[in-house]
């Protein structure tokens, strides 16, 4: 039977949560009712957010996940559903004004990619590099 709602063609406009895992989710919750407990609900909106606190923490959470600690010691929950939660706060407070942008200034990963793009095309264009049928960049010739 086809949608003929017109709600349903506003509602595609928007982001899909229907497409995001509920199993990650589940995580992430777990993360922020711990910090509720530990420094109040909701506290990454009522006072500010150091940029270099939440990465921290989420890379510690990834680290440690990596290194194959699959759960959290003191929440008991996934170290990624922390990595998540410190990810979606950053997000939050970069969104409503409240983040302490305290990163560093722009280096490699700022300029990098655009500077490689722009440098395998030019050696595209004037023939020091070749693209194989599988699409991978090789030297003419070889």
């Amino acid at each position: 039977m086809e949608d003929t709602n017109p709600k349903t063609q506003h509602g595609l406009k928007k982001a899909q949560h229907h497409l995001t895992p509920t199993t990650a989710l589940e995580e992430m919750a777990g993360a922020f009712e711990l910090g509720a407990k530990k420094y109040g609900a909701f506290n990454w909106r009522e006072k500010t957010v150091s940029a270099s606190t939440y990465v921290s923490a989420a890379k510690r959470h990834i680290d440690a996940w990596w290194e194959r600690q699959e759960t959290d010691p003191e929440s008991g929950r996934h170290h990624l559903g922390h990595a998540l939660a410190c990810l979606a706060i950053l997000i939050d407070a970069q969104k409503f004004k409240n983040l302490v942008d305290d990163r560093p200034k722009v280096g490699l990963h700022g300029s990098a990619p655009s500077k490689v793009v722009q440098t395998i095309e030019e050696c595209l264009a004037n023939g020091s590099l070749v693209r194989d049928p599988s699409g991978f960049l090789r030297p003419p010739g070889r």
